[in-house]
């Protein structure tokens, strides 16, 4: 075989290999797309926005509201477990993936204030690969949402990424501003999240805190302030500050840090 032949050979190889890629790339995006265009249509369902006359949670009954709050869940989870199944999972994709699947739908377009979501965080824990990831659905109407926060564990203690235990966050944040952050641990074996968020519609801005402590097999809750009026939370992997107004008198600005602890939160 001649080296002319030869370099014949090898330019239609890379080239069919390149066509295929862009193919198979298009393909997948067309596919991601069908998929956010279907999560949209469901979300307009139970979400009334002032853009979308005629839709939302007003036209659907309690059965459907059910119905499809869970099918919106379904697919979020799908799109957590496709990123997952990728050669080199990250938290940034995970994050993107949901964000792209939600689209306009999303607490995020209310500004940082009201969430850091959708947060990933890809750890380690007793020696097995772990996913803590939290979103937010939106149901209601964007004048006071009735937002769902999902704070949710994923490992691979089978093998498999598979998700493991959700934390309480649709009993302690439901209609509320939602973040997370993670913390370091105060006991070993365990990860650490904080979850905070204010009720919409709240006239005092009443913040809601929660430490949940996850060890791969279930989530306890291990520390919680409630009806922090004006409250304004600031973290660093050891401490948590907590600036508030004295609900007595409003005057009076109360200032709180509290330390990482085998018990929670102690104040520092």
């Amino acid at each position: 075989m001649t080296k002319t032949l030869l370099l014949v050979l090898l330019f239609a190889t890379v080239s069919y290999c390149r066509s295929y890629q862009r193919a198979e790339s298009s393909q997948l995006e067309s596919t991601s797309q069908a998929r956010r265009t279907t999560y949209l249509q469901l979300n307009r369902q139970i979400y009334a926005r002032h853009e979308d006359p005629g839709f939302g949670y007003e036209n659907a009954s309690q059965d459907e509201l059910i119905r499809v709050s869970q099918q919106l869940h379904r697919m979020v989870g799908n799109e957590i477990s496709l990123s997952l199944a990728t050669a080199k999972p990250a938290p940034g994709d995970i994050s993107a993936a949901i964000s792209h699947l939600q689209g306009e739908m999303t607490l995020s377009g209310w500004g940082p204030e009201a969430t850091n979501a959708p947060f990933a965080n890809l750890f380690t824990l007793n020696g097995i690969q772990t996913l803590a990831v939290a979103y937010v659905i939106m149901r209601g109407g964007d004048a006071i949402p009735d937002t769902q926060p999902y704070l949710e564990f994923y490992d691979r203690s089978s093998g498999e990424w598979e998700q493991k235990v959700a934390a309480p966050t649709q009993a302690d944040f439901r209609g509320c501003t939602f973040s997370v952050t993670q913390l370091n641990s105060g006991v070993p074996g365990e990860a650490w999240f904080l979850a905070w968020g204010q009720p919409f519609g709240s006239s005092h801005g009443a913040k809601h805190v929660r430490l949940y402590a996850f060890d791969g097999r279930g989530v306890r809750t291990i520390w919680q302030r409630d009806s922090l009026d004006g409250g304004k939370i600031t973290t660093t992997p050891t401490t948590v500050t907590i600036d508030y107004l004295d609900q007595r008198d409003p005057s009076i600005e109360r200032h709180e840090i509290f330390q990482v602890a085998p018990e929670g939160l102690l104040p520092q």
